[in-house]
């Protein structure tokens, strides 16, 4: 995961709210519906969601941080839905402030 500086996010270097996270991922189906959770705000719509330029089975997936969030260590989820059937991935920690 990077901070909107392109900066990995980190406990020292969180991302602000309103910035764009972005996260990098395999295993999500082409064309699928994709959905973020931070902190537990569902639906969160990223802003893309596609192939990782220059990366081969790479995902990318960019989310603006909501805000209200507490800063520190938060879960993050990511679902995509395809042929009707949600697939959900373990929950990763990222880092607010």
């Amino acid at each position: 995961m990077l901070n909107q500086d392109y900066g990995p996010n980190a406990p020292v270097a969180g991302a602000n709210a309103l910035g764009v996270l972005q996260i990098f991922a395999t295993g999500i189906p082409l064309n699928a519906l994709v959905f973020v959770q931070i902190g537990g705000q569902a639906g969160l719509t990223p802003q893309y969601s596609g192939p990782a330029p220059g990366s081969v089975g790479v995902q990318q997936i960019n989310v603006a941080i909501p805000t209200g969030l507490a800063s520190g260590a938060t879960p993050l989820v990511i679902c995509a839905v395809a042929r009707s059937q949600q697939f959900c991935s373990s929950s990763y920690t990222v880092f607010v402030h």
